[in-house]
């Protein structure tokens, strides 16, 4: 069967690398696929929460969806960038809505679901590297949000010198895997609300191309020490493991009938305030190359809103596509292996289990 010319144009730039993952492969699939001007139309009525929505994509894809008529909650763990967060999506919002916004005002700018009123913001304050704090959002989000229609972990942090959370943990294994495995299923069953109340719920994890230079290996990321740290290398293993930690949601919650998909994202080369403090050099070497934050949130915004019958439960997707989880023969895991890392991950972070509907 012959490879339809859009998808052989946007493998050609996937080879490239530079080409893929930079702005100029974004502007090229935009064009190539000729997508819609809003990534997440028609969003009246449904509710997203978005992890580390105060700042770069997190906070793009707040804005995207805020747009679009979705009521947000946003979670941070810095109360000053998590309320001028909320005013700028707020903002945005109505400006998109034609209504003025209810500056100042900490709660609703408007009735979830109201045709042209600008869409409810909420800021809620956590560090999702520590377990208690990542219980207690839980329980807020779960009292104040009875459906949710998507989950996004977008949180990040950069780590060049080894930090221990309070239960032990390294930071980023914490913030990274840790946190959003317990927030998912703490919400599960607002999610399943959402899932059941119309098209399936999504919990979302922004991942990046760093999950390509690791193997899927809990244990070195459970056993990290001072000693022999590398921020890289322990960001690499982070993003690996929520690939495939992804995939393994997606397995378990379809066989528990949950009407709720798990994916992954790769939102490209973005330039955001994490860029700039954990790889400078990177950055000023690129910056005509990379991509906004908008531009990267695209495909987060994207997913949370298209149709389930268009999506790969599991799917790792860059530019609204799915893509490889793995490239090389070394990083690719089984489904055993998957299994055990969801086990683990489970049991460190104490996660509840996924059970049947």
């Amino acid at each position: 069967m012959a490879v339809p010319r859009g998808h052989l144009a946007d493998q050609a730039l996937e080879v490239t690398v530079v080409g893929s993952w930079s702005r100029l492969g974004y502007l090229a699939r935009r064009r190539i696929f000729d997508w819609g001007e809003a990534a997440a139309p028609g969003g009246e009525g449904r509710t997203a929460v978005i992890c580390g929505g105060s700042s770069g994509i997190g906070q793009a894809t707040a804005r995207a969806l805020a747009a679009a008529g979705w009521s947000v909650a946003i979670v941070s763990s810095d109360a000053g960038r998590s309320e001028s967060a909320r005013r700028v999506i707020e903002s945005a919002a109505a400006r998109r809505s034609g209504s003025p916004a209810a500056a100042g005002s900490p709660g609703a700018a408007g009735s979830p679901g109201a045709a042209g009123s600008p869409a409810v913001v909420s800021a809620h304050l956590a560090d999702l590297s520590d377990l208690d704090k990542v219980r207690r959002v839980a329980d807020e989000l779960g009292s104040a949000h009875g459906r949710i229609d998507a989950l996004v972990h977008a949180a990040g942090a950069a780590f060049s010198d080894f930090h221990r959370t309070d239960q032990g943990f390294e930071a980023s294994f914490a913030l990274y895997v840790l946190g959003p495995h317990l927030l998912t299923s703490l919400l599960l069953p607002a999610l399943r609300a959402g899932g059941e109340a119309g098209s399936l719920a999504r919990s979302i994890t922004v991942s990046s191309g760093g999950a390509y230079l690791a193997r899927l290996d809990i244990e070195a990321l459970a056993a990290m020490t001072p000693a022999r740290y590398r921020g890289g290398a322990a960001y690499a293993l982070c993003k690996r493991a929520q690939v495939e930690l992804a995939r393994e949601w997606a397995s378990r919650l379809e066989a528990a009938g949950a009407p709720v998909l798990a994916l992954c994202a790769d939102p490209g080369w973005v330039d955001t305030p994490l860029l700039e403090r954990s790889l400078p050099r990177f950055r000023r070497a690129l910056r005509p190359l990379l991509r906004t934050p908008e531009e990267g949130a695209d495909t987060v915004a994207w997913l949370a809103a298209a149709p389930a019958s268009e999506l790969q439960r599991g799917g790792f997707y860059l530019d609204r596509m799915p893509r490889p989880p793995a490239l090389l023969p070394r990083t690719g895991t089984t489904a055993e292996q998957r299994s055990a890392a969801f086990e683990r991950v489970a049991g460190l972070s104490g996660a509840l289990e996924v059970t049947p509907t």
